[in-house]
């Protein structure tokens, strides 16, 4: 069995999560001298549990710098793979998985729209305020804007123009994404399901980025008041309570499954 899953609001969360929790955390991300993300100690006993009997494979949009970031994946959690730059990057014991990334930057070149063009069309069209922008591993454009002065008709409109060129366009709060449509984690994942363990998928997520591969894995979770709760078909599991607990709830439905699956061979 393996479990893809997402980090941020899916296993770990933000302090602003703290105020109305009711488990016992503990922090697990510093940045800048600041503490800036936690996970329950209950999840980290089921954890630990999970490793023995199934393959946890951490599926991020973030940077291989901010994931290093995480303590609790680093010495007996490191896990065997883990994904980053939302599928553009997958890593195998440490070590980047070269004929995937061989694999991205092919299609890569191919694009009719490259990577300046495509920054360049949105933010000449964009009328918010933007704060910064920067290019994630050379693989995702991320536009740093205002959450309450979101441009959604530039949005729309990029979305629009260039989806045949291949380029997709996601707003996450203030961040804004712009990447290749094959970058993307359930891609990254059926790889990874092809080419090291022909097992069934647990995916777990909560953000657009994680819609398809929450829908397309053999079984798919999602945390209370995700961003995509509502648009989640029956199939998929949505946790009972939010936050820290729903990280709770995602790893013990995982390792219920786990061991349904030993028990079976």
């Amino acid at each position: 069995m393996i479990l893809a899953t997402d980090l941020d609001r899916t296993l770990i969360y933000s302090e602003r999560f703290l105020e109305t929790v009711k488990t016992s955390y503990q922090q697990i991300e510093i940045y800048q001298d600041r503490p800036i993300s936690y996970i329950s100690l209950k999840a980290l006993t089921l954890l630990d549990k999970l490793a023995r009997c199934a393959h946890i494979v951490p599926v991020t949009t973030r940077s291989l710098e901010q994931y290093h970031r995480i303590e609790v994946f680093k010495g007996n959690r490191k896990p065997e793979i883990y994904v980053v730059n939302n599928g553009g990057t997958i890593y195998y014991q440490g070590k980047e998985d070269e004929a995937w990334s061989n694999q991205i930057k092919a299609q890569i070149k191919a694009m009719p729209v490259g990577y300046e063009e495509a920054l360049e069309a949105f933010l000449s069209q964009y009328k918010g305020p933007v704060e910064r922008y920067k290019k994630s591993d050379d693989l995702i454009w991320l536009v740093l804007g205002d959450a309450s002065h979101i441009d959604f008709e530039a949005v729309k409109v990029f979305e629009k123009q260039y989806a045949e060129s291949g380029w997709r366009i996601d707003v996450n709060g203030r961040k804004i994404y712009l990447y290749p449509y094959f970058i993307n984690k359930w891609a990254a994942v059926r790889y990874i399901k092809e080419h090291y363990w022909q097992e069934e998928v647990i995916a777990a997520g909560d953000s657009l980025f994680d819609y398809e591969m929450v829908h397309r894995a053999d079984y798919g979770i999602v945390p209370k008041e995700a961003w995509i709760e509502k648009q989640c078909d029956r199939e998929v599991r949505i946790t009972q309570k939010p936050g820290l607990e729903a990280a709770e709830e995602i790893l013990a439905f995982a390792l219920e499954k786990a061991l349904e699956k030993a028990m079976v061979l």
